[in-house]
């Protein structure tokens, strides 16, 4: 996740930079490690991707 192509693949929203409409929303979106239970952490990145992919 980054703010531009060059710092990241994804946006904030979890959008692919150059390939409108496509997301990405699992672990790989996160820089390091995310601690503990990373499957909650992961999963609410999942939720907030896809309420905002409806909000769209």
């Amino acid at each position: 996740m980054g703010s531009a192509r060059i710092s990241g693949v994804v946006d904030h929203r979890g959008e692919v930079f150059g390939h409108q409409g496509l997301y990405v929303s699992d672990g790989s979106v996160f820089p390091r490690p995310i601690g503990l239970n990373p499957s909650k952490t992961i999963a609410a990145l999942a939720e907030r991707t896809a309420a905002g992919i409806l909000a769209r």
